[in-house]
């Protein structure tokens, strides 16, 4: 399963971390905050992250195609 996981900061790392971490999902975590997105990206490998700006209602229709 595909998961989109708008939102990288505290709640969303946890988040992000124990669904990465079961293995049972790809997991991309998205946000405009580039910082927070390479904090993420190093605390666990196994998951994409992707800048967004979730206030552009056609970027984020574009970002969470092909996610379950």
């Amino acid at each position: 399963m595909k998961i989109a996981l708008l939102g990288a900061g505290h709640i969303g790392q946890t988040i992000a971390a124990r669904l990465t971490g079961c293995g049972d999902y790809t997991v991309t975590v998205m946000d405009r905050d580039e910082a927070a997105l390479a904090r993420l990206a190093a605390r666990a490998a196994a998951l994409r992250t992707r800048r967004l700006d979730g206030t552009d209602p056609d970027a984020l229709v574009a970002a969470l195609a092909g996610h379950d």
